[in-house]
């Protein structure tokens, strides 16, 4: 899956805020810690304070593993 690279600083700024009315940013670490956000989040966003999101580079998410159920 791709997603858009976020520093850790960029993903702290962005926690929670908007990006569309009732839409909010989640940014989300894959398997190696580093923070993403996805195609709807980037394409929808509207809040004029976080429109550098659309020039954020792209690379391959890969999620952490699912822990096991008990």
């Amino acid at each position: 899956m791709i997603g858009y690279k976020l520093t850790n600083s960029q993903a702290e700024e962005l926690k929670g805020q908007w990006y569309a009315p009732d839409s909010y940013f989640n940014p989300v670490q894959d398997i190696n810690g580093v923070y993403f956000i996805f195609e709807g989040e980037v394409d929808g966003c509207v809040n004029p304070e976080f429109m550098w999101v659309k020039d954020l580079p792209t690379e391959e998410y890969v999620p952490p593993p699912t822990p096991p159920l008990e």
